[in-house]
Formats: C-alpha cells, structure tokens, sequence
C-alpha cells in the first residue's frame, strides 16, 4: 500500500520533461504542466513575498538508449534460402528467422544500410550474398525484457515453432550497469508542481536557523536552494531506475514510484509489477508486445521468470485455478481511456489461442466474433480514447479440469444511453451508427435513406471529420456484419430489422424538434 502525503510546498514551480536514461546529464523534472524549463523562486515564508527568482533552463532529455545493434550471420540452405522472412512496418523492415528475436529491426544486409531502402533491394541483396549473410539488427525497446529471458537455443526454437524447454530459461540480468552510487544524501524535492533530483549538502552552509532547514543542490543547473527536509524524499541508486516490480524499490515513496513509472514508459515497457498487481500504462499507440509469437513465449516460460504482461497475470490465473481448483478474477480498474477494453481484449485472445482445443474446441474467431460487436454497439470515440467503451462488462471464462478452455459468457450493463442522442463537445456517438453511413451497400444505402449528409445538422451524431476515420467505418461494418454470421443464432431479416431500427435514429437527429407556433408541445424542425 501506498501512502501519498500532501506538501505544503510554496517555493518552486516545475515544468515538464520526459523521462532520462540512466546516468544522464539531464536529470528529470516531473511536473504539473508541460512546459520546458525550471522557474524557481525563493519565497518569504511570513509574507509570501518573492525574495528573487531566475530561471534554471533545462536542455531537452533524451528517452532511453535505444537497445544496441547485433549482427547475426546466416548460412545459405540446401534449399537456396537463408530461411529468414521480411516484414514491413511502415517505414521500417522487420525480420525473423533463426539468430533472431521476434520483431527484430533490419538495419544492414551486407554492411549496406537499408534504413530506407525498398523490399525489392532488400531482396535483391539477400540474393547477391553468396553462401553467407550478415545482418545487422536492433531490438525493439517494448521486448528489451521479454528477449534477455530467452536463450538462443530457446530464440530458434520459437522461430520455427517448436517447443521451448522450461529448464533452460535463463535468469534475466538488466543490461543497464549502476553508476557508482556517492555516499551522499540522494533526494527528490517535492513542491507543488512536481518534483526534482537533488543532493542534500552539508548543514554548515545552511544560513537558516531552523533545525529542519537543508542545503539542496539541484542536479539540473547545480542551483543551490535551502528547503525544508520534510519537502524532501530518498531517492534510489539508479539500478532501480527501470526496476521491473515496485515492491523491491530500496526507497518506497511517491516520488521513487513515479520516477521508476515514468523511466520504464520512456523506454517502452508500459508494465510495471507492484506485488502482485500489474500497473499498465496506455501507451496510446501500438506496441509490438502482444502477438502469437509472444505469447508461445509465455506460454512456455517457467512462470517465475517471466517480466510484467498481461500475458503473465493471464498465466497466473490460470495456473492458480488448476493448482487450487477454484475460480479466479482479473480485475481491470483504471480511469476512461486508460486502455481496460484494449487489455480485455489482449487477455481474452491469450486465452482463446493458448488454452482452446485445436481438435474442435471453442475456436478463437468466436471471441473475436463477439469482442467486434460489442465494440461496434459500445464503443465510441471520447475526449480521452478514440475507442471508449461506453459499458461495464463481465466476462466469464470455462474451462475443463486440464484447463482447456470450453466456453464463455458475457455479461454488460450501465451502457451510457445518453450518448445515443447526445455527444460532447469533440467526441462522437456510436461506431455502429458511423459504420452503417460508410459501409453500407448502394441497394440498403437506397433502402434506409442514409445519404453521405446523413451526420450533417445531425443533432444525435457529429460527422466524421477525417477520410481514415470513415474508411475505418467501412471496413469495420463489414467485420461487424461477418461476426453476426459467424456467431449465429441471429437470423438475416432480424439483423435487417436492426440495421432499420438505427436508421430511424439517425434520421430522427436528422430532424431535430423545435417547439411548436401555437406553444402546444413541439414538432420536427425538418421532417423532409
């Protein structure tokens, strides 16, 4: 448990930075705002007066240090191939293939760096490589964990989908080395807009009498200040910058917590433990941490080993369940658009590829069947996430007493059905209703009366802004009419009658209501 106390502080406003690395020249400021720079100024504690102020400015910080590059060498097969596949993300090339991890980044072919250059060079220089080939590679920094657990033996295996051996998962060592730690007062200065590094100096240069008074030279700028002790809190050796549980924190303090919070998201490693529960930080983007290839990692890493997942926790209940043979919870709390449905979704998908009988158990397109509905009819796009969802959901999960997975319920309640009509100031109403406007076919569009102005002057929904949100609709409405195929039990003309049910909500927000001339009641303002 932690215990968050409240400062009095008055004599320091801090501005934001992103996380340093480890041994940094610029040591972070955390903040209440997101400026760049440190604006401080000594304050008179009777009057409030400010005796003088200057301004410390802060370089920009680096994030962490991207994982070091690896060069893998790989011999031609009797089949002519290296036996390594090329992917493509964006603007980078990915490979994978035996001396490789999964989602390694393609850097050179041959000592040519192909950073920027097309598949069809890369190919071509794979096939100018003779009977060897050398690449160089880099890590991505989200696996940095999860690939220092995995021997090569254990890495080639994962790559050609055999099984890992328990046994052989190697201790995980931090490649990160401890600065030598000084013998000095170490702290963090708390103040009312966030907190800083520092070192507390000794007490002979202190001009205030008071007995709690210290000497605190800033690490940023090396500006000396006097502060109050009680403003301050011990801060860690900088091994536990990253430190993967916060319970093994030497110091355990609010200030320790977010510094350790903050240094992992900067380096991409959004799970963090704390005991026995998960802290995952919404990375608000992709990340490459949740795939098949990463889940046979998990699946057959010896529990006790592995780093913070979702997929751990998910192994975790599931382990407990079958040793103690009674049911277990996973409970996801967090604020709106923390990423609670996002990780619903990741935990159920482990479940569905990992524990479901590939010999006619319940297969997992079911799940995602039904995971594409509910997001269709309750999720929107809110101030805080462009996929909110907009209701409370139990989901309960069966399994046979060898812990395959047979079945599942689910569960939703306090659906927010105000939105329906009513959307605030930047967000959006349902997907469905979007989806129907975008997706539909020409015969249905004519059917319906849904026209490509069916959001304008819409009182119940606001358009749809951005091409890539409404080529999203389409493709999304499809998906949705294919999970009401797959799932069954919901025949042709009753998807029909709902489809026709939502078009009669969009156009009554298409016609809006105004109070009626002679003050009886209220009619449509454009029922045309």
């Amino acid at each position: 448990m932690f215990s968050f106390r409240k400062k009095k502080k008055k004599s320091i406003v801090g501005e934001g930075l992103p996380p340093t690395p480890t041994g940094s020249e610029h040591p972070p400021v955390y903040p209440g705002s997101g400026r760049h720079g440190l604006e401080l100024h000594h304050v008179n504690e009777d009057d409030g007066s400010s005796a003088g102020s200057s301004m410390i400015s802060l370089n920009p910080a680096e994030i962490t240090n991207s994982p070091k590059l690896r060069a893998v060498k790989l011999r031609r097969g009797q089949d002519g191939k290296f036996g390594i596949s090329l992917l493509r993300g964006g603007d980078k090339h990915f490979v994978e293939g035996p001396g490789l991890y999964p989602q390694d980044r393609l850097i050179e072919v041959n000592g040519e760096n192909v950073e920027g250059a097309s598949n069809d060079r890369i190919y071509e220089l794979f096939e100018l490589g003779g009977s060897e080939l050398t690449l160089v590679v880099q890590g991505l920094p989200e696996m940095a964990e999860i690939n220092s657990r995995i021997t090569p033996e254990q890495r080639d295996s994962l790559m050609t989908n055999s099984t890992m051996s328990l046994s052989s998962v190697s201790s995980f060592r931090s490649e990160m080395q401890e600065e030598p730690w000084q013998h000095s007062r170490r702290v963090w200065y708390v103040h009312a807009d966030g907190i800083q590094a520092g070192t507390i100096l000794p007490s002979t240069a202190v001009t205030n009498t008071s007995n709690s008074t210290v000497l605190l030279r800033l690490d940023n700028g090396q500006r000396m200040i006097e502060v109050d002790e009680y403003d301050t809190e011990p801060a860690n050796p900088p091994k536990y910058d990253r430190a993967e549980n916060l319970a093994s924190l030497l110091h355990l303090n609010e200030s320790c917590v977010l510094h350790t919070l903050r240094q992992r998201f900067g380096s991409n490693l959004i799970h963090t433990q704390a005991a026995n529960i998960l802290l995952l930080i919404n990375p608000s983007r992709k990340l490459s941490v949740y795939n098949t290839k990463v889940m046979s990692m998990f699946r057959n890493m010896h529990y006790n080993k592995m780093p913070p997942h979702l997929y751990k926790t998910a192994k975790q209940a599931h382990l407990k369940m079958l040793a103690t043979h009674t049911e277990q919870s996973i409970v996801l709390c967090g604020p709106t658009g923390s990423g609670k449905s996002t990780a619903l979704h990741y935990i159920v998908h482990y479940y569905a590829q990992v524990h479901c009988n590939p010999k006619g158990g319940l297969p997992s397109e079911k799940f995602t069947a039904a995971l594409a509905l509910l997001d269709s009819f309750g999720c929107c796009l809110s101030e805080s996430n462009t996929h909110s969802t907009r209701f409370t959901s139990l989901i309960t999960l069966n399994f046979t007493a060898q812990g395959t997975l047979t079945g599942a319920q689910t569960y939703t309640c306090l659906l927010d059905r105000f939105r329906v009509v009513r959307c605030g100031e930047g967000e959006l109403g349902y997907h469905i209703f979007y989806q129907m406007i975008e997706g539909s076919d020409d015969s249905l569009r004519r059917e319906l009366q849904l026209g490509s102005r069916a959001t304008e002057n819409n009182d119940f929904l606001p358009p749809l802004t951005e091409h890539g949100q409404r080529k999203q609709a389409a493709e999304n409405y499809a998906k949705t009419l294919e999970a009401f195929k797959f799932l069954g039990g919901v025949s042709i003309p009753e998807v029909k009658g709902l489809l026709t049910l939502l078009s009669a909500i969009i156009h009554l927000g298409k016609t809006g209501a105004v109070n009626h001339a002679n003050g009886m009641g209220a009619r449509f303002a454009n029922p045309t």
